[in-house]
């Protein structure tokens, strides 16, 4: 496909396409000129007169038919530049790239200038501080939600109770 097929031609009323090659119903013709272009087959003295030939009628209806297309709303023929992104090939992508990672740094561990022994104790001792830091972290949040929650209860209290005192200064004032 070439450029030259992406290009927005209008519709006639029939819906196909000017310049679509006799499927506007006029044939060659008119085909390709602009609206205000006459063939040489049509004079201005052929159009509509009694002695006029089929093809000269022809093309007088063709220009007809072209001046009534300027004003036809142009779309678009072809296909579209933008391609849509696939998101599900791309989180494969990324699921397998992770996988790759996680298996690269495994065998770089395994593989490393140390002996077996050495390696086993540095993957424990990595394994145990990650562990100690995730308990960590863990009991962290616990402590801030229940400080929270702690907060909340105050607050709720509080409102509920400056809420008796306003409903009471309310019916004193009665």
């Amino acid at each position: 496909m070439s450029y030259a097929d992406n290009t927005l031609r209008p519709r006639n009323a029939a819906g196909s396409t000017a310049g679509a090659g006799g499927a506007a119903g006029a044939g060659a013709a008119g085909a390709g000129r602009p609206s205000g272009a006459s063939s040489g087959a049509s004079s201005g003295a052929s159009s509509g007169a009694p002695g006029s030939t089929g093809a000269a009628r022809a093309a007088d209806d063709r220009e007809d038919e072209l001046e009534d297309e300027d004003d036809a709303p142009l779309e678009a023929e072809g296909e579209s530049y933008v391609d849509e992104t696939d998101w599900e090939r791309i989180g494969i992508f990324g699921i397998g790239l992770a996988i790759g990672a996680l298996l690269g740094a495994g065998a770089a561990l395994l593989l490393a200038p140390q002996s077996g022994a050495e390696t086993r104790d540095l993957i424990v001792t990595r394994v145990r501080r990650v562990r100690d830091q995730a308990g960590d972290a863990w009991g962290d949040l616990g402590d801030e939600l229940r400080r929270a929650a702690r907060r909340g209860r105050k607050r709720v209290r509080r409102g509920v109770t400056r809420s008796r005192w306003r409903a009471a200064d309310a019916i004193d004032r009665d």
